[in-house]
């Protein structure tokens, strides 16, 4: 990691301050110079990437009221309909454990370290690619997972469409059929009671030879040869 950070500290013990550095600033300097590096190699290292990641001087605190937040979309599962309030990220306060891995450390000297700020903590620029390909790589799978899921579901919900559309097809197939065949029967049972009677099945032939009589006289045909026992021949004769 590169880090670059700045110390505020104070002389509190003039005595002390002079007679272990002969009150020389620069010697002060150089010995808080060790104190602190030592301070955070020792408090980097014991770090996860996520926590340098997520580290910051402050606390925060984010609320989801916020305009900042208005497009995000925020699920209650509580259901209570109350709306969430201000809570306090887990969030590493790096100056803090800095401070407390210094301790007194400085005492002997007459000083006191107020503060340490880091104003500066990245990768080196040799390592920053090999981790951001892996980011993109993390990324591309959980896009690659997300992708399969819908997939997935888009698949089941097709099956399922089919399904259900097949039977409703089925359904309005036997309902054609059922229809078709009380169609049948009932035209089998008119035809039965057309031809259960002489005088009927009479008419009945004679509404089927006029039929074929006009079929016969179409496209300008006006010439019919008819049998002189025909009923519709004896009809033209005047016999009947």
């Amino acid at each position: 990691m590169i880090v670059d950070a700045y110390v505020l500290w104070e002389v509190t013990d003039a005595k002390a301050y002079t007679s272990s550095l002969n009150a020389s600033s620069a010697t002060a300097q150089g010995r808080i110079d060790v104190i602190v590096y030592n301070a955070i190699k020792t408090t980097i290292s014991s770090m996860t990437q996520e926590e340098l990641i997520a580290s910051r001087d402050t606390s925060v605190e984010i609320d989801a009221t916020d305009s900042e937040l208005e497009d995000v979309e925020i699920n209650d599962l509580t259901g209570d309909g109350e709306q969430p309030e201000k809570e306090e990220v887990d969030v590493i306060v790096i100056s803090e454990r800095l401070r407390n891995c210094v301790g007194n450390q400085c005492d002997q000297y007459g000083i006191v370290i107020k503060d340490i700020k880091i104003k500066v903590l990245d990768l080196p620029d040799e390592n920053k690619e090999a981790v951001y390909t892996r980011m993109i790589t993390e990324r591309n799978n959980i896009a690659a997972a997300y992708k399969a899921q819908g997939e997935s579901e888009a698949q089941i919900i097709k099956n399922t469409t089919d399904a259900e559309v097949s039977v409703m097809l089925s359904e309005a197939q036997a309902q054609a059929d059922a229809t078709v065949a009380e169609g049948e029967a009932e035209y089998m049972k008119i035809l039965a009671d057309a031809y259960n009677d002489e005088e009927k099945a009479d008419f009945y032939l004679f509404i089927l030879q006029l039929d074929s009589l006009k079929e016969s006289v179409t496209n300008g045909n006006t010439t019919v040869f008819l049998d002189s026992d025909s009923p519709i021949a004896q009809i033209f004769e005047g016999i009947q």
